[in-house]
C-alpha cells in the first residue's frame, strides 16, 4: 500500500510540474517601448500591444519589435562631387518603426537589422551619392545649409518603408580635390 501511495504522489508531483510549465508558456509580456507580433505556426495572428497577454503554449510565438529610436551611422561616407572631387561625410540618421506599421515591417524585414541593411543603407547610399554629385566642391562648402537641406529631403523622400526618419545629421565634411592648383 505504501508503494501505491508513493506512485500516486510522484505522479501528482509530475503532473503539477507539467501544469506549471504549460501555464508559464501560456502568457507573454510586451514592454512599454515595444510592440509584439503574434505568430501561430508561423502565420501572423495579431499585433500585441504593451502589457500582458495570452497565447497558446507551444503553438503561438510572440516576437517583440522595439519602437525606440535607432541610429544608423557612417563615419567615412564617400561620394564624388559634380567636379569629381571626393567628399567624405560623417552621416548619422535616427530612425524608428512607425507605430501602425509593425506588421508591414515584420512581414517585409522581420528584424530591425534587416530594415537598416535592406532599406536604409542602400537608399541612403544611393540618394547621398546622387545629391553630392549635383554640387560642385565650392557650392557644397559655401552653401552648406542648402546642401544639407537637399541631402535630408532626398533621403526622407526615398525612404518609403515602415520607418520614420527622426533626424538626419551631417557632421564633418572633408574634401579631397583631384585638381592640382
Amino acid at each position: 500500500m505504501k508503494y501505491g501511495c508513493v506512485k500516486r504522489i510522484v505522479f501528482l508531483l509530475f503532473a503539477a510540474i507539467v501544469v506549471c510549465f504549460v501555464a508559464s508558456e501560456s502568457f507573454y509580456t510586451i514592454n512599454e517601448q515595444d510592440r509584439g507580433v503574434v505568430l501561430r505556426n508561423g502565420k501572423f495572428v495579431a499585433e500585441a500591444q504593451p502589457g500582458w497577454g495570452w497565447k497558446i503554449p507551444f503553438v503561438d510565438k510572440v516576437t517583440s519589435i522595439s519602437m525606440q529610436n535607432n541610429l544608423a551611422y557612417w563615419e567615412g561616407f564617400q561620394a564624388r562631387t559634380e567636379d569629381f572631387d571626393l567628399m567624405e561625410l560623417e552621416v548619422s540618421i535616427v530612425w524608428r518603426v512607425a507605430p501602425g506599421e509593425v506588421l508591414k515591417m515584420y512581414k517585409k524585414y522581420t528584424t530591425l537589422e534587416a530594415v537598416e541593411n535592406v532599406l536604409l543603407i542602400p537608399k541612403v547610399t544611393e540618394q547621398a551619392r546622387l545629391i553630392v554629385s549635383q554640387y560642385s566642391t565650392e557650392q557644397a562648402l559655401k552653401n552648406r545649409e542648402a546642401f544639407i537641406r537637399s541631402f535630408s529631403t532626398a533621403i526622407r523622400t526615398a525612404i518609403d518603408g515602415p520607418v520614420i526618419i527622426e533626424s538626419i545629421d551631417i557632421g564633418s565634411v572633408h574634401m579631397k580635390s583631384m585638381h592640382i592648383e
